[in-house]
């Protein structure tokens, strides 16, 4: 009887950690996709309520497992995303600080140079001059 009950708690052990895989994955894949849209509508406001239902998913569940697998909540994902491309703007083009913000759809060229600066440790002006000097 002992042996037969440590039987079944070994077998629930095994259960319990191949469903507890086939969740990772699952969430693996969820929010593989989540970053997909994110990066193709990165310019755009996502109703992040609304994707997470559409990964069958709870709101916090959601912005839980995507901190976890990404390291930022899916709006700082969003935000990390069009800085990236604003560095990119900054080294590569003439466009002004504020036709950046626009074109990446800060709301304002404060909260632009904000994020910005939060992310990269300089303003966007500072950064544009730093990286001038660095071109080969």
């Amino acid at each position: 009887k002992g042996v037969l009950a440590g039987k079944v708690l070994e077998l629930l052990g095994h259960l319990r950690w191949m469903l507890r895989d086939r969740n990772v994955s699952v969430y693996a894949t969820a929010i593989e996709k989540a970053r997909c849209v994110l990066q193709t509508r990165a310019l755009e406001e996502v109703d992040l309520v609304r994707l997470a239902a559409d990964l069958h998913m709870s709101y916090s569940s959601f912005r839980s497992q995507f901190k976890n697998m990404t390291g930022l909540s899916p709006k700082q994902y969003q935000i990390q995303i069009r800085v990236n491309r604003a560095k990119a703007l900054l080294r590569g083009s003439q466009l002004s600080i504020q036709e950046i913000a626009d074109e990446l759809k800060f709301t304002s060229i404060y909260y632009f140079s904000r994020h910005f600066k939060d992310q990269c440790g300089l303003p966007p002006l500072a950064y544009r001059k730093k990286s001038a000097g660095f071109r080969p």
